[in-house]
């Protein structure tokens, strides 16, 4: 707890540095950063942080922007919430785009020792902690894959991004690519092909439509599963594919799509207007069940 609060005040400190403009000069700037690497070496010597985030154990890195999300403040609150609303005991999870295992863990948990998690993590970092994070939490339900996931297998090029644990297929503009590494990538109708599954998790930085593409027969073997999918028409867009156009794929799979709206915590219509008023890189996630 101590380690928390240490860590909660040194950002709110920072913050209002960076608010009030007393942040802005060189000599200030150079002192916020000196005090920042000071604190983590002494919270976290390993880059490593050990959190709890909705009562899940968790290690995360410190060096990268999920780092906040973690540790200061709940991630994703009512995604979280529809989350676990919706995985019941015994249910079957796919977890793509794992990262450090917070939607696995908590499926894991819910679904309990008769359910089942497939967690897809392509990057070798982020992959690590989530297998560390199972043994961490003692789960034994979940299967991790270090693969990426698309509509067809093969081997793809995963950009590996400086400071960032928010990996993916695409290059993005004005970030520091740090290493291009060769990942395999499976298609899930092949690599899961008898499985009955309850709930599917996406969040593959624009790389959704293409993983939805090549898992048509096990979305269509349960007529009540639920699609919960990141939303950034700039990701999209690097990967050739409108915002539109992964709207409308969506629903051709039969699915009912509304927004989650984390600020005012509600599930509301996908309405173009909405989507197109802001700027490409605006990040939302979606809420998909079947329309029966």
């Amino acid at each position: 707890m101590l380690k928390r609060n240490l860590v909660k005040f040194v950002f709110l400190v920072n913050s209002y540095l960076k608010r009030s403009g007393i942040g802005r000069s060189a000599l200030v700037r150079y002192l916020r950063k000196g005090v920042y690497r000071l604190l983590m070496r002494i919270v976290a010597p390993d880059d490593v942080y050990l959190t709890r985030s909705n009562d899940i154990q968790m290690y995360v890195y410190t060096n990268t922007v999920s780092f906040h999300d973690y540790v200061l403040q709940s991630y994703e609150p009512y995604t979280t919430e529809l989350f676990k609303q919706a995985v019941k005991p015994r249910a079957v999870v796919v977890d793509i785009g794992a990262q450090f295992g917070y939607f696995s863990l908590i499926a894991a948990k819910l679904a309990g020792s008769q359910g089942r998690v497939y967690s897809f993590e392509p990057s070798a970092s982020n992959f690590k902690l989530l297998k560390d994070n199972i043994r961490l939490n003692n789960i034994d339900n979940i299967t991790p894959f270090q693969k990426a996931v698309g509509e067809s297998s093969s081997v793809v090029t995963l950009f590996i991004y400086q400071g960032s644990d928010s990996h993916g297929m695409y290059p993005r503009p004005d970030t520091p690519v740090k290493e291009r590494v060769e990942i395999e990538c499976v298609a899930l109708d092949q690599f899961l092909p008898h499985e009955t599954t309850d709930i599917v998790k996406i969040d593959i930085e624009g790389h959704e439509p293409y993983a939805l593409a090549g898992m048509k027969h096990l979305i269509s073997r349960n007529k009540h599963l639920i699609l919960f999918t990141e939303l950034v028409p700039g990701f999209l867009r690097q990967a050739g594919v409108e915002c539109q156009t992964y709207l409308d794929q969506i629903e051709a799979l039969g699915f009912q799509i509304r927004l989650i709206d984390e600020d005012r915590r509600r599930l509301v219509p996908v309405e173009r207007s909405l989507v197109e008023k802001q700027d490409a890189f605006w990040h939302a996630n979606l809420y998909c069940v079947k329309d029966n």
